[in-house]
């Protein structure tokens, strides 16, 4: 799990009325450390500091993770620059055809 899965749907902010966070579970301990590993450059590091956020996930059990879906998305082989967005999004900035 990274920040792009723990602070949009458990964190505090995401928690207002219209954010991801749809338990609406604020901890303070848990931001803490997602805002800390936020911004960390070294990956060992920041891959620790999200281990001890998905602790404190599972310790407080805002929701239950029972799935993540893997997506799969046909595409012509002549198509390049597309990215598929983690959340759902379709950006074609940098789209283009070979």
């Amino acid at each position: 799990m990274t920040r792009q899965f723990l602070r949009p749907l458990a964190g505090c902010a995401a928690a207002k009325i219209g954010g991801g966070n749809s338990a609406h579970w604020c901890n303070q301990e848990f931001e803490d450390i997602v805002q800390k590993a936020a911004t960390i450059t070294n990956q060992a590091d920041r891959a620790r500091l999200y281990e001890q956020a998905q602790i404190v996930m599972h310790r407080e059990a805002p929701f239950f993770l029972i799935a993540h879906s893997i997506v799969n998305l046909p595409m012509r082989a002549n198509v390049i620059g597309y990215k598929m967005s983690p959340l759902g999004a379709h950006d074609f900035s940098y789209v283009d055809l070979k």
